[in-house]
């Protein structure tokens, strides 16, 4: 949007971006990288099947 749009008509695109992108399931990211990061552990490394 920035790239193709300038003065009012980039405002008012990067507004409905915004509103139509509202995320409101907001995880816990720490929780979520040792969740991850106990599961690399226990098989040794990334596994990629």
């Amino acid at each position: 949007i920035i790239s193709f749009t300038e003065g009012d008509e980039q405002r008012m695109m990067l507004m409905g971006l915004k509103r139509f992108t509202k995320y409101t399931n907001n995880p816990n990211v720490a929780a979520l990288r040792t969740s991850i990061a106990d599961k690399v552990a226990s098989e040794n490394g990334y596994t990629f099947d």
